[in-house]
């Protein structure tokens, strides 16, 4: 019963700031606020997050660590837009050049829908899938390559790898725009080099970290060295390889946003361009807007990452505490 009464407050935070945005008058120093989309916003998160707690708390549908973690978060995000909109747009206590109310951020989504939501935020993406992407097919197979071989990595790969992987990788930003044939290609290739590293050292590790008698017991049960990568050093590196593609997927998100600002253009946008170049103009609105929608992007690719992995790993969480 506590928990019910406690999650009906958290699905009503939602509510009662939309009708705080609705019935209270804004701000002296903040009039004519757009109120529209964020009003759209609101409705929808309440909605969401209403269907969630009926169906997964009230019906039973849903794990209870499940519900506990989604209104966790929708705790955190209620109060943060409450108070967003109330100190800012309803009290008006901070600058409104530097401090945009909610309503005028979320408005940027329609005056700048094209370009903002639709243009910047499909090639950011699109750069981002195929520079990550290709990272991790090459990381993975040579990762596990170099692990099961020690030699190679103990003569070879771990100098190489001493050497080259802590340069950061925006440092090759510069050298990618001025030598490769177009801008689009120099972010895609940064991108690689930022998440390349830190999948394929997790991925050594992982390997090199397996317990031997594993291998002992394939070969000695005559497993191929092709059945000894799928069926052996692949699965018991996965731990550690997702360790890896998440440290990779947060420096692969750093490098785009840096590369787009040094060479991105109106003609060839992304999020870290539109984030750095209304800085320059002081479009506060905007470029908060733009944050918002990467930490978007940023979630709802770490939910997909989430629940492949949570599907992979099955029996790394039953054997858990």
């Amino acid at each position: 019963m506590n928990s019910t009464i406690k999650y009906s407050a958290i699905v009503s935070l939602f509510l009662i700031t939309l009708l705080v945005n609705i019935f209270v008058p804004d701000a002296a120093n903040r009039p004519d606020q757009p109120k529209l989309v964020f009003n759209i916003i609101m409705a929808i998160f309440f909605a969401a997050i209403l269907g969630f707690f009926i169906y997964g708390h009230i019906m039973g549908k849903q794990s209870k660590q499940r519900v506990q973690t989604v209104m966790d978060l929708s705790v955190i995000f209620g109060m943060f837009f409450f108070l967003w909109l109330v100190i800012v747009g309803k009290l008006g206590f901070l600058d409104p050049l530097r401090y945009p109310s909610p309503n005028t951020v979320f408005d940027v989504y329609r005056s700048d829908f094209q370009l903002l939501v639709v243009r910047s935020t499909s090639d950011t993406i699109w750069r981002l899938v195929e520079g990550y992407v290709v990272a991790t097919i090459l990381a993975i197979p040579l990762g596990l390559f170099v692990g099961r071989h020690t030699k190679i990595h103990d003569r070879v790969a771990y100098p190489v790898a001493k050497m080259v992987a802590p340069i950061p990788p925006i440092i090759f930003v510069p050298y990618a725009i001025e030598l490769l044939p177009n801008i689009d290609l120099a972010v895609k290739f940064v991108i690689f080099i930022g998440a390349f590293w830190p999948i394929y050292v997790n991925t050594v590790y992982g390997v090199r970290n397996l317990d031997y008698r594993y291998i002992e017991a394939a070969n000695t049960l005559g497993a191929s060295e092709r059945r000894l990568y799928t069926k052996v050093l692949l699965p018991g590196s996965l731990p550690s390889i997702y360790a890896g593609l998440f440290i990779g997927l947060v420096l692969a998100f750093i490098v785009l946003a840096v590369a787009e600002g040094i060479g991105g253009s109106h003609d060839i946008p992304g999020l870290g361009w539109y984030v750095l170049y209304f800085a320059d103009l002081f479009y506060y609105d905007k470029i908060i807007a733009a944050i918002l929608l990467i930490g978007f992007v940023v979630v709802i690719w770490t939910a997909i990452s989430d629940r492949m992995q949570d599907r992979l790993l099955k029996w790394q969480k039953k054997g858990a505490w």
